[in-house]
């Protein structure tokens, strides 16, 4: 075998290593990020109808999985207010903590 042969296969199997490495990764992670994302579903909700609009919502997470900080981008007080109200009471245990995540909401009126 010669030695580019040889660097080339090693390069090939390198490849195909980190290639592995890295869907493994973000497969495991968007799953996580499923499985926090029905959490938020499943948890926010509004009695009175909101119209329809975009909110982003920033938060962070403390080592427990508490949600210790949300801020809700909207200019509508009174959903704001529901809405960090509501994400502050959250638990969730599979988001890195002390990052700021962020999830964009979508609320339509049919």
């Amino acid at each position: 075998m010669t030695p580019q042969n040889s660097i080339k296969k090693t390069s090939l199997i390198i490849g195909l290593c980190l290639f592995t490495y890295f869907a493994n990764a973000k497969s495991k992670n968007g799953n996580k990020m499923a499985e926090t994302e029905k959490t938020i579903k499943e948890s926010i909700v509004f009695t009175t109808p909101v119209s329809n609009q975009k909110v982003e919502i920033l938060f962070t997470t403390n080592s427990l999985g508490d949600v210790n900080f949300v801020l809700a981008k909207t200019d509508n007080v009174d959903l704001k207010n529901k809405i960090e109200k509501q994400f502050s009471q959250l638990h969730l245990t599979k988001l890195k903590t002390d990052v700021v995540h962020s999830i964009i909401l979508n609320f339509k009126t049919q």
